[in-house]
Formats: structure tokens, C-alpha cells, sequence
């Protein structure tokens, strides 16, 4: 079910519909066993939209992929939920702890308490940055066990450049595969692999990371 191969993307369309019907045709010419990145509320920005078939409908594309992406939802309270689906549905879901306030986010949905950790999902360690928290560097230290960083954004196109050195200084320090999707404004989709290198897509290689380290005598 994961993942040989790390393919973020980004959709196409105006509509809530026609980028729903770009996310599933996305995931269907993926390639088989890829983990799939899409963009923060890449879907429908910053407005509720209540589809309670959305999960069912990634599901029935996903065969091995996994899908990972955020959106809005409402339960007790509203806020910004990434979500990593499965042909099996939800098997991972992270809030977003660090609101961008310039962007007025808090006026959209509220923050969820501290959820951000490093998780296991087939034996490979992965971890979310929501857009704003790959800012913060104390975070970068916390999910240093991690294999993979997945930083979904919503990113200013006039900030791109910012979006895409951190991705990569991420990738670098941690010695990761950082997968990096933006959508709505700066559109932009990249894999950084751990020793700097950045590409569309690639296989993913557990050993990368440690070669990396004894290479420049870390190990």
C-alpha cells in the first residue's frame, strides 16, 4: 500500500467539482504504489465545502496509492485537516496547529492542539507540515526521525522562492525526502531528496538518508 514511489501534484479547474474530478484522475494515472501529495485545501480553499462522498470517492481510485491532501472540516469546531487515504479510507488525520494569520486563517477555522509527530505507516516513518508550521524550526528538529516530510501549502506565489529554499534546506538538515505540493496561487510540486537534489518524482529509498550522513562522515 506504500509507497515506492513519492508523486506529489497539483489539480486543474475553477470549481469545487472540477478539481475533485482532476484529483481522481490524477490518482488514477499515478503510478502504482506512489504516495500521492496534493496542496492545502486544494480543493476548495478557504471555504466549507460538505461532501460527505469525498473519501469514499478516493478510495475507489486508489488501489495501492496512498492520497494525501487537506482540507476543511467541521466537527465540534472548524479547522484544516490533512488527511492520508487509502483504498481503505482515512488512515491518518492531522490538524493544523500553526494558523498564518496574515492570511487571516483564524477567521476561516480554528487551530487544533499540538498534533505533530512523526508516524509510522508499513514500517516507513513519515511526518506533515501544514503551509506556515514548515516555518518553524523547533518543528524541523522534533520530526528529525522521520523518512519522509510532507508539506502540504497553499504557499504566496510572491513568496515561492521562500517556499521551495525551506523545502529543500528541510530535506538537507533531516537527511528526508521532503514532498512538497502548493496549489491556488504558487503552483508548484517537488520532491527534495536528502542530499539536496530535487526532482518531480521518485522512488523512494529508506537506506538514501543514511548514505547521505556517511558520506559527509556524520555516520
Amino acid at each position: 500500500m506504500i509507497s515506492k514511489i513519492l508523486h506529489p501534484i497539483t489539480l486543474t479547474g475553477t470549481s469545487y467539482d472540477e478539481r475533485v474530478n482532476s484529483l481522481l484522475a490524477e490518482i488514477k494515472n499515478a503510478p502504482n504504489g506512489s504516495l500521492i501529495l496534493a496542496g492545502e485545501l486544494c480543493l476548495s480553499g478557504y471555504e466549507l465545502v460538505v461532501d460527505d462522498d469525498l473519501i469514499a470517492k478516493i478510495s475507489s481510485v486508489a488501489e495501492d496509492r496512498v492520497v494525501g491532501f487537506s482540507r476543511i472540516v467541521k466537527s465540534r469546531e472548524i479547522y484544516n485537516e490533512f488527511a492520508l487515504v487509502s483504498r481503505d479510507g482515512i488512515i491518518y488525520r492531522q490538524g493544523k496547529h500553526k494558523l498564518f494569520l496574515p492570511n487571516n486563517e483564524h477567521k476561516f477555522f480554528n487551530a487544533v492542539a499540538d498534533n505533530i509527530k512523526v508516524f509510522e505507516l508499513n514500517g516507513i516513518k513519515i511526518a506533515v507540515l501544514i503551509c506556515f508550521e514548515l516555518r518553524f524550526l523547533d518543528l524541523w528538529q522534533r520530526l528529525k526521525e522521520a523518512q519522509i516530510i510532507l508539506v502540504p501549502a497553499m504557499w504566496g506565489s510572491a513568496r515561492g522562492d521562500v517556499y521551495t529554499t525551506l523545502c529543500r534546506a528541510l530535506a538537507v538538515s533531516n537527511f528526508c525526502y521532503v514532498v512538497a505540493s502548493s496549489d491556488l496561487d504558487f503552483k508548484y510540486k517537488a520532491v527534495f531528496k536528502p542530499n539536496g537534489e530535487i526532482c518531480e518524482s521518485c522512488d523512494f529509498d529508506s537506506t538514501f538518508g543514511a548514505k547521505v550522513k556517511r558520506s559527509l562522515a556524520i555516520l
